[in-house]
């Protein structure tokens, strides 16, 4: 208590508990605003399973990993967890079919769950790692995507794929969010376009 003459002023200490209180609240003000408001700052992660769907036949149009990674995979069985799918180049080279199972996953760490967007792939037979591929973006109603696709056990590499449902055409938007991938990357100048033979 401090005295100023005749008048008292009470100063009150605030304690660590409602502090915490406080900013809590601030906190959760800021999200709420944040997730009603105009500009959502909380991203949108793609479903791998809509893309790697039961029947679906997915040509790869453009790779930054060379000519020998041209492909069309036709999926065989696939669920919300997985999909099995054989893989058939279309290089000179004329490298053998693959039969392979991909695992969907996320590995984005979140506290709730969300949509699964990329995938462990091993070779059907021995189960053997192969590579693994995430979805980054997809367009026209999961008809053209985006994939990172890694060779490397630890999923480094700055590769990418844009891959389409067999029978249809990347719209611009589509082709130029994969521009946008390998140029951030610094693996535009490595873009193999893909010959239309979809096997």
């Amino acid at each position: 208590i401090w005295s100023f003459g005749q008048d008292y002023y009470v100063v009150h200490s605030e304690t660590p508990f409602i502090a915490a209180m406080r900013i809590r609240g601030t906190f959760m003000f800021l999200l709420f605003t944040l997730v009603h408001s105009g500009h959502s700052y909380t991203k949108q992660y793609e479903d791998i399973s809509k893309f790697y769907s039961t029947s679906a036949k997915i040509v790869t149009l453009y790779t930054t990993m060379g000519e020998g990674e041209c492909k069309t995979d036709k999926v065989t069985h696939a669920n919300q967890y997985s999909a099995d799918f054989q893989r058939k180049f279309h290089n000179r080279a004329k490298k053998q079919p693959l039969n392979l199972v991909g695992k969907f996953i996320n590995d984005r760490y979140v506290w709730n769950s969300v949509k699964l967007d990329a995938m462990d792939v091993r070779k059907k037979n021995g189960g053997e790692h192969y590579s693994y591929e995430r979805l980054f973006n997809v367009f026209d109603s999961y008809t053209c995507g985006i994939f990172f696709v890694s060779k490397e056990k630890h999923r480094g590499g700055s590769n990418y794929e844009l891959r389409v449902k067999k029978g249809t055409k990347p719209n611009g938007k589509c082709y130029d969010k994969f521009m946008w991938h390998t140029k951030s990357a610094g693996v535009a100048s490595k873009i193999t376009k893909c010959r239309s033979r979809e096997g």
